[in-house]
């Protein structure tokens, strides 16, 4: 009988030859077969094996990855909230300087500040200016009890220490 080649196998880029086996010889020719495909499925779980670690390092790494990330989006939360934090405290700042500010305007002590109300500059002048209204003092009323001059109205007759006036000269009310 003729002897038969087989084609020649491939596997991971290397060229197996199969040995040349008479047709009769099935027995042989299906050792050699087996033995084959023995190796060829030892290899095929070697490469699953190592396609299995390669999935689980790769896992790993896009666990650890997705970590860094959290921790990164958990850094940038607590910036912005102390970004926030800042600009509160710097618009309560601006604000009180309005109020002081309004507050000297209208003559209001500097303490009175505190309670005036309004979000802007206008509305700050405008409250401040009617609490001044409520604070104004009214000029002393004359009376028997007031003098002319005490309310910065020079008397009619000045005084001389000197030449004191008699008491029969003074022109008193009753």
């Amino acid at each position: 009988m003729p002897e038969l080649e087989t084609p020649a196998l491939v596997v991971d880029t290397q060229t197996v030859a199969t040995p040349v086996v008479a047709a009769d010889d099935s027995a042989a020719r299906l050792t050699i077969l087996e033995k084959e495909l023995k190796e060829a499925r030892g290899e095929a779980a070697k490469y699953r094996t190592t396609l299995r670690t390669q999935e689980t390092a790769q896992a790993a790494a896009d666990a650890a990855s997705l970590v860094e990330q959290g921790k990164f989006k958990e850094l940038f939360e607590k910036e912005q909230a102390a970004r926030t934090a800042l600009e509160a405290q710097v618009a309560q700042a601006t604000h009180g300087q309005a109020q002081l500010a309004a507050a000297i305007a209208a003559g209001l002590a500097p303490a009175m500040a505190s309670r005036l109300v309004g979000s802007t500059p206008e509305e700050l002048a405008a409250d401040a200016k009617t609490l001044a209204e409520h604070f104004k003092v009214a000029p002393p009323a004359t009376g028997p009890t007031n003098p002319p001059a005490q309310r910065g109205q020079p008397s009619a007759v000045a005084f001389d220490p000197k030449n004191p006036p008699k008491l029969s000269s003074i022109a008193w009310k009753v």
